[in-house]
């Protein structure tokens, strides 16, 4: 008899287990991208360090950023910056690692002779709080015009793709 009743507990027991709600093996639970916005905006400030892999030779470090425009289509002049705002929410709070890849239209050529067709750049961004990317037309030969697609990808699987439409200025 107390066989039965401790098979029949461990039974009871397992399948109590089993009906727990179990974690992703993650550990980031529940995970959503959502957009903001995209289009113009006005850069508030920013700081610049050298990058032989960007086309301009710089990379910017923006701090703030004000939108001017919701748009697809951006005016390629030098000054002018498209982005996306964006919020990547967990269920608890992380910083994670993005890959975010601008594909230009056609390839641009420096002052050097050197040939540009993309832009990727890994960047490590908390969770559950806006934060945005952008790109700075610093050089005539940047703005580039035709459709340039930004795309997001967390662990090799894209997140987020968007295109905007660069047109010459009037």
């Amino acid at each position: 008899m107390k066989n039965i009743f401790g098979v029949i507990t461990l039974f009871f027991l397992v399948a109590c287990s089993s009906l727990h709600h179990k974690k992703s093996k993650l550990g980031y639970g529940r995970m959503s991208f959502q957009e903001i916005s995209h289009g113009a905006y006005q850069i508030n400030s920013r700081d610049t360090i050298a990058d032989p892999n960007s086309p301009s030779g710089n990379h910017n470090i923006v701090n703030g950023i004000t939108l001017l425009q919701e748009t697809d289509t951006i005016i390629g002049k030098v000054g002018n910056a498209l982005g996306v705002v964006y919020r990547f929410e967990t269920d608890m709070p992380k910083n994670i690692e993005l890959v975010k890849v601008w594909n230009f239209p056609a390839e641009m050529t420096d002052e050097k002779g050197n040939h540009f067709n993309r832009v990727e750049r890994s960047d490590r961004v908390n969770t559950n709080s806006d934060t945005y990317t952008t790109y700075i037309f610093e050089k005539e030969f940047e703005a580039v015009p035709g459709p340039w697609r930004i795309r997001f990808f967390y662990k090799d699987a894209v997140i987020y793709d968007h295109t905007f439409i660069v047109v010459k200025p009037n």
